[in-house]
């Protein structure tokens, strides 16, 4: 399976710094029903949010929902599911009750743009969220203790020959349990063939350190970053950028085999200070922050420690999406033309559960 990887623009990284608040503040219950206009049957899947926030839920079976929160503002309520038109409703939280109650009810707006199919029920949207969030974040233990907070900012649209697009009205929130960190994506583009397991995604991520619950969960993260980078995307391309990649058990070689390849740096030349000047990079950076590096075709990267009986090391590929095959490296290891190559093998596996930022040190 190959991947067009996000190779990120530029990683962000901060600490949540809490809010005081007072032992005595009042949390208030918002629930209420969420029905169709004309038939009065519950919608089952529908988001429910205060707007402009992570604060929120989704209606069960019965079309019913309900959640907490502790603002004291004038809100509004906001209510949308795929096929329905948005709807808000005044919620004012400033008044002393700690119950709030509502009655929706949500008018079809079914549609069609081209060959692209909207859906415009539940089903749908769910088997489309489901497809989507695997792809995004991933499977596997990590990815399973990794969760969107606020899928309702993401729509779907799907080709007839079953390509997935998804896109998000807001940044999307994902507070990741595995790695102890919440991210704020701002995705650019996503785009999955789901016949042939293919696609792209592109996207800014900011990172905020989650606090952990106690002293075992916090040397949980540790490991679990520890694992995430070794042997990572950001791995490799933080020993190209030091030429370090034998040291950490890396091996460049031909597609397909064992024979030794390589990847080239570059000095400065035309091609270079053009693709520097495209992207904005001062020439007082070039070979300080930034290195320019040269393939000449498709090569696979081998990772691990090479055993005299077999070798067992993983398996990756770097394949070049540009002309002229050339790439900027940032010393974080992230790129700066980060299109240029996709990606396939091991790397391809690579999700937002196993992301980290860019000043991450093991």
């Amino acid at each position: 399976m190959s991947i067009k990887h996000s190779f990120l623009l530029f990683w962000a990284f901060g600490l949540i710094i809490p809010l005081t608040q007072s032992l005595s503040a009042q949390t208030s219950v918002i629930e209420g029903i969420v029905v169709e206009e004309s038939t009065g049957d519950p919608i089952v899947g529908a988001n429910i949010f205060i707007a402009e926030t992570a604060i929120g839920t989704t209606t069960d079976q019965l079309g019913a929902f309900s959640f907490e929160t502790d603002r004291t503002d004038e809100e509004e309520l906001t209510i949308s599911f795929v096929g329905y038109q948005t709807k808000t409703v005044p919620l004012d939280l400033t008044q002393e009750q700690s119950e709030f109650h509502f009655h929706i009810e949500l008018e079809p707006d079914q549609y069609k743009l081209d060959d692209i199919v909207v859906a415009t029920d539940n089903t749908l949207w769910l088997e489309s969220y489901d497809d989507f969030k695997r792809e995004f974040i991933g499977s596997g233990y990590f990815a399973d203790l990794t969760t969107i907070e606020n899928r309702w900012v993401i729509d779907f649209t799907r080709e007839s020959g079953g390509a997935l697009y998804a896109m998000a009205s807001e940044p999307i929130i994902v507070e990741n349990r595995a790695l102890g960190y919440r991210l704020q994506i701002d995705m650019e583009d996503f785009i999955w063939k789901l016949n042939s397991g293919e696609g792209h995604f592109y996207f800014d991520i900011d990172f905020r350190e989650l606090e952990p619950r106690n002293q075992a969960e916090y040397e949980q993260w540790q490991n679990n970053r520890q694992q995430a980078y070794t042997g990572s995307l950001q791995h490799f391309f933080r020993s190209l950028y030091r030429d370090e990649l034998s040291r950490n058990d890396f091996e460049i070689v031909q597609q397909g085999s064992t024979q030794s390849a390589d990847i080239y740096p570059q000095d400065r030349n035309t091609n270079v200070i053009q693709l520097l000047t495209r992207h904005r990079i001062p020439m007082s950076k070039f070979n300080r922050e930034v290195k320019a590096f040269y393939m000449r075709g498709p090569v696979d990267v081998l990772y691990g420690q090479r055993s005299f009986r077999q070798d067992t090391r993983k398996r990756a590929g770097l394949r070049p999406e540009i002309n002229n095959l050339l790439f900027l490296v940032r010393d974080d290891g992230t790129l700066v033309n980060r299109q240029a190559i996709s990606v396939e093998g091991y790397w391809a596996n690579e999700r937002i559960s196993t992301m980290l930022p860019s000043n991450y040190r093991p």
